[in-house]
């Protein structure tokens, strides 16, 4: 491995002075981010949340991750929820509950989220971010999935709208190489406000003391040959097919029972049963059966819907694929 040059300890963590230059060439947008608002991080920023709240109290949720939800409640926080469709949060109720209270934050995955895999219009994006505005609350951006993209369309992040507006004091932006290079490395970047890197940096430090000089060096060394591109286009193109394989069988099998929203990118598949079958009670069966998915009740802050499921495309073989849907089929009786 050749000398890597670290930067003096940015706000307590090591950094590699190539590694935050490429990040800020991965920037949303045409306009340069300063390498002083990017910070590293090494665990999920909701492991955070519970010092992190003391200054933003109350959460909207859209496209609930698992671990955001437990760690909230962890944390003691207001969760309030926003119902989704197949163009994102729906942002005229957002708007509704607003009104009507004062709210601190807006939590959500844009594009291709998790676990709905559904992504945020540009209308809505721009609706949101002026609603911030108007209101005063703080968008918490998680772009994790992004760059897993079946077409070439391409979605502006929340952060550069408000930067086309003048603003951008009021997002979070976090992304992550664990979706795109390798999960182990554990390695992530946050674009955080001037007024809250502060108490961004002190609650990290407090979580994990400092990210991984080794990751973050071996990540920097592989940005440096330039594969990064070729990797996701072949991440990309293997997603793309995974997904149509489980799409293709799922219509062909069980297209009866439930529906589902066709992925455009991302990592997950977001079906709901016509019947109204709980999910939680049937995952007993499909386990006899040697196929596991994650109950879409527990995506959940509050009014569960049982009849919902999330499956993940990108591990099995198409083959596999195939047979995990004859299996769910078999599981019905």
């Amino acid at each position: 491995m050749s000398h890597v040059r670290v930067t003096p300890w940015q706000d307590g963590d090591p950094v590699p002075e190539e590694l935050l230059s490429a990040i800020q060439a991965r920037r949303p947008n045409g306009e340069l981010i300063g390498i002083d608002r990017v910070l590293m991080k090494s665990v999920p920023l909701a492991t955070g949340w519970n010092g992190l709240l003391g200054r933003v109290r109350s959460e909207f949720k859209l496209d609930l991750q698992y671990l955001e939800l437990i760690m909230l409640r962890v944390a003691q926080a207001q969760i309030e929820s926003v119902s989704t469709d197949g163009d994102g949060m729906n942002i005229d109720e957002l708007e509704a509950l607003v009104k009507q209270k004062a709210v601190k934050a807006v939590y959500l995955v844009p594009t291709f989220g998790n676990p709905s895999g559904v992504t945020l219009t540009p209308a809505r994006r721009a609706q949101l971010v002026a609603l911030s505005k108007q209101y005063d609350f703080l968008i918490i951006e998680d772009e994790p999935y992004s760059e897993i993209n079946f077409s070439d369309t391409r979605y502006k992040p929340l952060l550069a709208h408000a930067q086309e507006q003048g603003e951008g004091d009021n997002i979070i932006y976090t992304s992550t190489f664990s979706k795109i290079l390798a999960p182990g490395t554990r390695v992530g970047w946050v674009i955080v406000p001037a007024w809250l890197k502060r108490a961004v940096v002190t609650l990290k430090q407090a979580t994990d003391l400092h990210t991984s000089a080794l990751s973050q060096a071996l990540t920097e060394q592989y940005l440096q040959t330039g594969r990064l591109p070729a990797q996701i286009d072949r991440i990309r193109k293997a997603y793309k097919q995974k997904c149509d394989t489980l799409s293709h069988a799922l219509n062909q099998e069980l297209g009866e029972y439930l529906t589902f929203h066709q992925p455009k990118g991302g990592m997950f598949l977001w079906a709901t049963f016509k019947d109204g079958r709980n999910t939680t009670e049937w995952l007993k069966n499909t386990l006899a059966n040697g196929v596991v998915f994650v109950p879409g009740e527990f995506f959940y802050s509050d009014h569960p819907d049982h009849s919902t499921l999330r499956m993940s495309y990108v591990t099995p073989s198409e083959e596999n694929l195939k047979e995990a849907v004859r299996r769910l089929k078999i599981s019905l009786t």
